[in-house]
């Protein structure tokens, strides 16, 4: 992948990116209204000027598609600001699409202004538009069309032009190998089981990292931010994030699978892992010096991220006891069981989510 001097001065880079087929990886070239390959024949359209290299009609989103359809168009009418607090009641939506600060991680990866990185699962652009403003280059890529449609909306009227939203697949990604320096997948990793719920998630997960480390360069970081399977949240009695059921990331994934089919009518595929679990996937998909985080109050919307251990983790933990804004009664249960636990153990593995990051 390739930055030039027109990608440093913000403008249009979508013509400096160079992609490749996601299929059989063979060059692309650019026509009109798609990018065809060379080496297999195939061709992926270019919709409203955005790459598209999996299905169109696919859709995965956190508000019905009716409705992101007409935030789509009120946010070309109205900008994309007014359309969303006109459209989006739930708070925790309204959250996840407006506070930048999910994009805190950015902090514990290296890079500068000519880093290249390729946000997978972009979602509403929450992460790439804020870290735009510290590199050269991001590629948002996500498999849901209406969300990278938004983005393209959100970073055009945010002028930010070096954000180059892109439809594609995790497993398979539609960029050459050693051309990006940073990956990262917040929030993302436990949702690839629903590419092919007939697959191990595990599967998918391991098929992800290692097409991550393909288009690293070398030296380049995958950055990933995610839930703990044994939260001690979760063993309090708290919902799983992602089933919204008790327990059944506790649970054995087998009995998990049953539970949630006889709950919901759909599989278990949300597989979230262990600490050691978590560098264990990692590194069987060949990274190496992976390096563990402990975000607060999680990796979704961080005030503060430590390293995972048993003083940075008890001193953060302390600081929010002893801090200005004073915790529930439950949460100070919490945090203080969690302190305590953790000074015991001495790893963080009871915390309730996870930032790595690894290198190529």
């Amino acid at each position: 992948m390739h930055t030039s001097q027109k990608c440093d001065s913000r403008s249009a880079v979508a013509d400096y990116i160079a992609f490749c087929c996601p299929e059989c990886k063979g060059t692309l070239s650019k026509r009109p209204n798609a990018y065809h390959c060379e080496a297999c024949n195939r061709n992926y359209p270019i919709q409203d000027g955005i790459g598209c290299f999996s299905d169109l009609a696919t859709y995965h989103g956190e508000v019905p598609k009716p409705l992101m359809a007409t935030i789509l168009k009120d946010s070309e009418r109205l900008g994309y600001k007014k359309a969303f607090q006109q459209h989006i009641q739930d708070p925790f939506i309204y959250k996840y699409v407006d506070d930048e600060s999910r994009s805190l991680w950015i902090s514990i990866i290296p890079h500068g202004q000519e880093s290249t990185f390729l946000d997978v699962g972009c979602g509403w652009g929450t992460n790439a538009a804020p870290i735009s403003q510290e590199v050269g280059a991001v590629v948002a890529l996500d498999a849901t069309f209406e969300r990278v449609k938004f983005v393209q909306i959100r970073c055009r009227q945010d002028k930010k032009f070096n954000v180059t939203p892109v439809l594609g697949s995790a497993i398979k990604l539609p960029l050459p190998d050693n051309s990006v320096d940073v990956v990262a997948f917040n929030g993302v990793l436990e949702w690839l089981g629903g590419i092919d719920t007939s697959r191990n998630p595990v599967e998918l997960q391991q098929l992800a990292l290692r097409e991550a480390r393909r288009v690293l360069k070398a030296g380049g970081h995958v950055y990933i931010g995610i839930e703990n399977r044994f939260s001690l949240r979760y063993m309090l009695g708290d919902q799983d994030d992602h089933s919204f059921l008790r327990f059944t990331s506790l649970m054995p994934r087998v009995i998990a699978n049953v539970y949630c089919r006889l709950r919901t009518g759909g599989p278990y595929f949300t597989y979230t892992h262990s600490l050691s679990e978590y560098h264990r996937l990692i590194r069987e998909a060949g990274f190496s010096k992976v390096k563990s985080y402990f975000p607060w109050p999680d990796y979704r919307n961080p005030t503060a991220i430590v390293t995972l251990g048993r003083e940075p983790v008890a001193e953060q933990l302390s600081a929010i006891l002893n801090g200005g804004v004073k915790p529930s009664f439950r949460q100070r249960i919490y945090l203080s069981l969690l302190k305590f636990l953790t000074s015991f153990e001495g790893k963080g593995r009871l915390c309730h989510s996870f930032c790595f990051v690894a290198s190529k």
